[in-house]
């Protein structure tokens, strides 16, 4: 909101000094109390000062019915379209602050996926690797290449897989034995 807006908003609309009603009635004012200040200054009669006191309180009521008249609002129907404007501009201030904050969580969840991918790929050549080297291990120590996809079979423990060879050490039955006899 632009902060001559905020200035209208926190100071109501006011009437201009000159209105013909208000001109009057603060010349009335001006009048009445200059009348009071005379006769309650000037008079010793009784009656004289009643009537000052009188004049002095017509001074103070029409000076309030002045400024009440002089600082009356504005109309309903301007109220009412500076609350749409109000309304419009707060709407596309929000939208404006959403379209930011999904435009942020996007840039977030793209960083993300690509640190993620890059941890997986890093990963998944490390294993790559690490079976490159168990298949290697695996030819030196006796045992037939191991097709990708196959299962090592081992050359000369009976036929027997190293999945077989490996639960017979641990105490493991990893699938039917075959029988040499």
């Amino acid at each position: 909101m632009p902060a001559d807006e905020r200035r209208r908003a926190a100071h109501p609309v006011r009437r201009p000094a000159g209105d013909p009603v208000v001109r009057t009635l603060l010349t009335l004012t001006a009048v009445l109390a200059l009348v009071a200040a005379v006769v309650v200054v000037l008079g010793e009669d009784t009656r004289v000062l009643r009537l000052g006191i009188v004049a002095g309180l017509w001074a103070a009521l029409l000076a309030v019915a002045a400024l009440v008249r002089r600082g009356a609002g504005p109309d309903e129907a301007a109220v009412a379209a500076r609350e749409a404007s109000l309304r419009r501009t707060f709407e596309l201030e929000l939208a404006a602050e959403v379209d930011a904050r999904r435009e942020h969580e996007l840039t977030i969840e793209q960083a993300v996926r690509r640190d993620v991918a890059a941890e997986t790929d890093e990963e998944i050549s490390g294993l790559r690797d690490e079976l490159e080297r168990l298949r290697t291990h695996l030819e030196h120590v006796g045992t037939r290449a191991v097709p990708p996809g196959g299962r090592p079979r081992s050359s000369g423990a009976g036929g027997r897989t190293v999945a077989d060879l490996l639960a017979i050490r641990t105490g493991h039955d990893a699938g039917p034995r075959r029988r040499h006899g």
